[in-house]
């Protein structure tokens, strides 16, 4: 899902048929996710696999965006990605 919204990100910024192949390509990433979810689900239970996805795509997302598009990230922010990260990894160590 990160990489999905890094691409439309990317389209963002485009025009004409730039635009296009980026926001192509940004959907064909996103296909994936969907399928790897199911099979993630698999696995493990739906409670860490949502927390995985979301939590995990949240923070890649603000790290990649503040390092390929210089977005501004203050450091209550960056200590909130901290917290999520932390709490990413706590849940995985406390599975059952």
């Amino acid at each position: 899902m990160a990489g999905s919204n890094l691409l439309f990100k990317v389209a963002s910024e485009k025009a004409g048929t730039q635009w296009w192949l980026w926001f192509l390509a940004g959907n064909l990433v996103g296909f994936g996710c969907p399928v790897l979810i199911t099979y993630a689900l698999r696995e493990q239970s739906p409670h860490l696999v949502y927390a995985f996805t979301l939590g995990a795509g949240f923070v890649l997302v603000q790290v990649a965006g503040w390092f390929f598009f210089h977005a501004p990230i203050t450091v209550m922010q960056a200590g909130g990605l901290i917290l999520t990260a932390v709490g990413l990894v706590m849940l995985q160590l406390g599975k059952a």
